[in-house]
C-alpha cells in the first residue's frame, strides 16, 4: 500500500491566490501600515504561513506585530468568507486525480498551512473534503503550536501503524523539502505554471495527473 500526502493552498486549489492578495493588503491599511504588496510579490509567498509575507515585505516589523497581521487576516477571511468562495475553485484535475488514487487502494492525506477554522468550509465547498484518510492542519497564529509538516506525517506515520511500502508528497513550496526525512518519501514538486524553484525535489510537475506516473505499480 502507498500513502500519498497532499498540500491544499496552490496544489489541490486555484484562485485563492487573489483572496489573500486582496486580505493581505487590506490588512495592512486597515492596521496603518504604508507597505502594500504588489499581485507578483504577493503570489511568490503564496502558500507559506500568514505571518512570513509580512515578515517578507516589512524585514524589521517584529514578530509579534507580524501575528497581529494574520491574525487580522484570519478573523476577516472567517467572517467575509465569500471573498474566498468568489475566487477558488477546485484544480481541473484534482477530483479526477485523488479518484483514481483511492481507486487503486492507497491511502491519502492532506496537511494544509490554512487556519483550520474555514480549512474544511473550502475543502467541502469544492467537494474534496471525502478524499481524504485524514486531514491536518499546520497553521501557525497566537495560542496554537505549529509543527513542520514532517513532524505532523511522522506523527502520523507512529500512530496509523501502516507499513506503506512507498510515499509521495505532492506539495508546491520548496520550503517542505523537510518531508524528504521520513523514509521511503519521494517529493513531487507541483506548480500550476513555470518556472519551478531550484531544489532538492525527486518530480516536477505542472500537472496533477502526473502525479499517478510517480506511484511505481504496484
Amino acid at each position: 500500500m502507498k500513502l500519498v500526502v497532499w498540500d491544499f493552498n496552490g496544489v489541490l486549489e486555484m484562485g485563492t491566490e487573489d483572496a489573500v492578495f486582496e486580505i493581505t493588503n487590506l490588512a495592512l491599511q486597515e492596521m496603518g501600515y504604508a507597505q502594500r504588496f504588489t499581485k507578483q510579490l504577493c503570489d511568490l509567498h503564496y502558500g507559506k504561513k500568514w505571518y512570513l509575507y509580512f515578515q517578507e515585505l516589512i524585514p524589521d516589523l517584529p514578530v509579534e506585530k507580524c501575528f497581529e497581521l494574520q491574525q487580522f487576516c484570519y478573523e476577516y477571511s472567517a467572517s467575509n468568507p465569500h471573498i474566498t468562495e468568489r475566487c477558488i475553485k477546485a484544480h481541473p484535475e484534482a477530483h479526477h486525480v485523488l479518484g483514481t488514487i483511492a481507486s487503486r487502494g492507497h491511502h491519502q492525506i492532506l496537511i494544509s498551512n490554512s487556519n483550520p477554522e474555514f480549512l474544511m468550509r473550502y475543502l467541502t465547498h469544492l467537494d474534496l473534503h471525502k478524499a481524504f484518510d485524514k486531514i491536518f492542519h499546520n497553521a501557525s497564529y497566537p495560542g496554537r503550536k505549529s509543527h513542520d509538516k514532517v513532524d505532523v506525517l511522522q506523527s502520523f506515520l507512529h500512530e496509523c501503524g501502516e507499513n506503506y511500502d512507498e510515499i509521495v508528497a505532492v506539495d508546491d513550496l520548496p520550503d517542505n523539502l523537510s518531508l524528504k526525512n521520513v523514509p521511503s518519501l519521494k517529493f513531487c514538486l507541483y506548480r500550476h505554471a513555470p518556472p519551478f524553484p531550484d531544489c532538492a525535489a525527486d518530480f516536477r510537475t505542472h500537472s496533477l495527473q502526473d502525479v499517478l506516473h510517480c506511484l511505481t505499480p504496484g
